[in-house]
């Protein structure tokens, strides 16, 4: 009998750990836009484009938000994915900004979660836009 009882408590340790460390899932929609020079008015190739994902926080203070990467063509066209949920945390809001060595950031476009709900394929992405570094003038 403490042999099944031992069994079973690790059993229930493995399938809590497992259920911890979930995947992240993402939304069924993407976001695609451009980003843009705010000086020439052409597009910006090859930046970075951010997406930090905000969450509710869990009661034990501020959650940390999760920032992901995804790449601008040479065209300034990019798509991107919004993380739905990870490790048990539902994301609340949305921000893409871009960037790179020579650009930063002048605008910056928010999503909430419930703007994306039951969305499906792609949605457009207002245009980011992007100041020359100072160093670069």
């Amino acid at each position: 009998m403490k042999k099944i009882i031992f069994f079973l408590v690790i059993l229930l340790l493995l399938a809590g750990c497992e259920k911890l460390y979930e995947k992240r899932t993402y939304h069924k929609v993407v976001g695609v836009g451009y980003v843009y020079d705010s000086d020439t008015k052409e597009p910006a190739p090859n930046v970075q484009v951010f997406v930090r994902s905000g969450f509710i926080s869990n009661g034990w203070g501020t959650t940390i938000p999760i920032v992901e990467y995804f790449s601008a063509d040479i065209n300034g066209y990019f798509s991107v994915k919004f993380l739905k949920r990870t490790q048990g945390n539902k994301v609340t809001e949305y921000k893409i900004t871009a960037g790179n060595d020579n650009y930063i950031t002048s605008s910056i476009v928010s999503f909430s979660v419930e703007s994306l709900q039951g969305l499906k394929g792609a949605i457009k992405v207002d245009t980011v836009w992007l100041e020359p570094r100072l160093y670069n003038k």
